[in-house]
């Protein structure tokens, strides 16, 4: 479940009801205008409701007593999708939210608006690479160079000495010289030993 906004519903005092949609509104396009162009709007995919305790006007809303997620017909929310919710950025909103209703100053409008922008997030994980970074072929010349050294010096377990070498686990080791092997840089290896 990918979110693209977040955008906040009615609520009453000390509760924060946020709409998550499947992606941001355009400011300059509006709501009427989707359905009158007939260009389909972002997709509401779930309601989140925060409920805080009471708490004094000067105060900022403290503890969150409840929290619900209420998804919408057609979405179907994994335990993964839970996991990938922005929780901390849901939970900065909710308070500004809360606290904007209260108290209805601009700059409690202001707070939610800048913790309900999701812009910055997408495109922080847009721009950072998934999974481990791919290993440099210098690291596998050098790994496959000094296996040889050691398999030629009658070493028994090369990969535990790159290992210590390198301050890794001994299996990161084996998995940069499988590594070597594969891009060519090791001749496959004889059957149950080192080489």
């Amino acid at each position: 479940m990918d979110i693209g906004a977040f955008s906040p519903l009615e609520s009453p005092p000390y509760t924060a009801h946020l709409l998550l949609l499947d992606r941001p509104l355009d400011p300059t396009f509006g709501t009427s205008r989707y359905r009158s162009t007939g260009v389909p709007g972002p997709r509401p995919l779930c309601t989140v409701k925060f409920d805080f305790e009471p708490f004094v006007e000067d105060d900022a809303p403290q503890r969150i007593t409840r929290v619900t997620l209420e998804p919408h017909a057609h979405v179907v929310v994994s335990a993964a999708d839970l996991r990938q919710l922005p929780w901390a950025r849901l939970d900065r909103a909710a308070r500004a939210l809360v606290f904007a209703n209260y108290r209805r100053r601009p700059q409690d409008w202001t707070a939610y608006n800048e913790a309900a922008d999701l812009s910055t997030d997408a495109q922080a994980q847009r721009s950072r690479p998934r999974g481990r970074p791919p290993l440099s072929a210098e690291l596998l010349v050098d790994v496959a160079r000094r296996y040889q050294q050691l398999c030629e010096a009658g070493e028994r377990a090369p990969a535990l000495t790159i290992a210590t070498e390198h301050h890794v686990n001994k299996n990161t080791a084996r998995s940069w010289i499988r590594q070597a092997r594969k891009k060519g840089y090791l001749g496959p290896a004889p059957k149950g030993r080192a080489g």
